[in-house]
């Protein structure tokens, strides 16, 4: 039997690039068998853009804005597919990308999570690069990529150096590990990076060598906002994940080279900033039994007074 499919859309002032993000779904190869838009308090044309489509499968929910991760939660819990992608407002999907995963999942029965390459375009959708998962494109600077996760192959270890997925547009993924691992937590700029990295910790994810996902760049991309927010975030997820990863690590078996190699190269992977007292300090919280971890997780709060004083820490 063939796996269903449901695309979620979360919605959020892109009245320019929602109307082609929904077009390239309807002309899927392979039409999913559910459309959710979930618009997150829109205050631009781009309800009007969605009526457009009144006469569709394309079915769309409207609410205050809470962020992009409850937008994406509250579309996933509207649908009851079996497999899940995401497709954010701004980007938009290649024709073949619902068919190829399908198959995937379907000849992969232990396959959790996966992606594809993507087509990096810019605000008139020309293509501006490929970016090949972590082989490219690296989203900081690196000193020497022979040290990293970046010289392997290791799908899992290259996803703590860096979200090579990109976005959530680049999700597809089982029901069933999203009831094991939902929801998304309210990281602003890393909700996608979190999440993923919770299911890879434990559970087979895999890579598509193909661009079936176009990625938007332009001057509204959230991830352009506030360069310290986001540094804080990349330092709380990677602290979030550390030990679970080394502990889960198909590396961590009795050959001692294999791993001291995982140790090596996780220490030159992970990204701190030059902050390096401020991000053990953060993988001492998330370690430190129950009270610890309600005490990091409070930190995703902007108005946390621990968060804010770190913060004043990272200036």
């Amino acid at each position: 039997m063939s796996l269903s499919t449901c695309v979620v859309i979360p919605s959020y002032n892109h009245e320019r690039f929602i109307g082609e993000a929904v077009e390239s779904v309807l002309s899927q190869t392979t039409r999913p068998d559910q459309i959710v838009v979930i618009d997150d308090g829109s205050t631009d044309n781009t309800r009007e853009v969605l009526r457009r489509f009144s006469s569709t499968d394309v079915v769309v929910h409207t609410e205050e804005n809470r962020g992009a991760h409850a937008a994406i939660t509250r579309g996933i819990d509207e649908t009851s597919a079996d497999l899940i992608f995401i497709l954010d407002s701004d980007d938009r999907f290649h024709p073949e990308r619902v068919s190829r995963f399908v198959d995937l999942f379907e000849s992969k029965h232990d396959l959790a999570l996966a992606g594809s390459w993507l087509d990096v375009i810019d605000e008139k959708g020309r293509t501006l690069d490929l970016k090949k998962a972590w082989k490219n494109l690296e989203p900081w600077p690196v000193a020497d990529r022979s040290l990293t996760f970046l010289a392997t192959e290791d799908a899992r270890g290259n996803l703590l150096q860096g979200n090579y997925l990109a976005s959530t547009s680049n999700f597809v993924f089982r029901r069933a590990i999203w009831e094991r691992y939902r929801p998304f937590r309210p990281l602003r700029y890393a909700h996608d990076w979190d999440f993923a990295l919770r299911v890879a910790c434990r559970e087979e994810i895999a890579v598509l060598p193909e661009p079936l996902v176009a990625y938007r760049v332009h001057r509204g991309n959230t991830i352009r906002e506030n360069q310290l927010a986001m540094e804080f975030e990349v330092m709380w997820v990677m602290a979030a994940h550390l030990l679970e990863f080394l502990s889960e690590s198909n590396a961590a078996g009795s050959d001692g080279g294999a791993r001291r190699d995982l140790l090596s190269r996780t220490l030159h992977s992970v990204q701190t900033f030059g902050r390096d007292r401020l991000f053990w300090l953060m993988v001492a919280l998330a370690n430190r039994g129950p009270a610890g971890a309600e005490e990091f997780l409070a930190l995703l709060d902007p108005a946390n007074p621990t968060r804010r004083w770190l913060t004043q820490e990272m200036q």
